[in-house]
């Protein structure tokens, strides 16, 4: 309700909210889950991550440390289950990576794929997401094009 109500928070339109079937987090939980999927989110560099909290890591034992952990990969599963990716890193082709790389960044080897028309040409490659165009592209044209490799 607090970000409903403040106009500086009005960029969101949809929330996902994961729970215990007992209720049984505390504040030293809620911490440690909201700093590891900001973590999580900021790596995968998908989103812009507006956080005004900083959130603590906190102080858990090695037993609840292990129970969170298996909370935040089965929070990983549903959301990409839903199609909210925002915890996956984007998938980049080793042509197209260069600077932009990193070590959170999957580099794909898949071969690329080039489409051609007298109107403009494009070049993507496949990913389990879909296709993805590489910046430059300029494809204009709304007729099917010929794809070659």
């Amino acid at each position: 309700m607090e970000h409903k109500r403040n106009p500086d928070k009005e960029y969101w339109t949809e929330a996902v909210v994961f729970t215990t079937s007992n209720n049984s987090f505390g504040p030293t939980e809620i911490s440690y889950l909201e700093n590891r999927f900001c973590g999580l989110s900021l790596a995968a560099k998908r989103y812009d991550v507006k956080n005004g909290n900083d959130p603590t890591h906190g102080i858990v034992t090695e037993e609840k440390e292990s129970e969170l952990e298996e909370f935040v990969d089965y929070t990983r599963i549903v959301m990409g289950v839903l199609g909210h990716k925002v915890f996956e890193p984007i998938v980049m082709h080793a042509a197209a990576a260069s600077d932009e790389a990193d070590t959170t960044t999957v580099i794909t080897d898949e071969p690329l794929l080039h489409l051609s028309k007298p109107a403009g040409k494009a070049t993507g490659y496949r990913t389990s997401e879909g296709f993805v165009v590489l910046k430059g592209s300029g494809e204009r044209s709304k007729v099917p094009c010929e794809v070659f490799r």
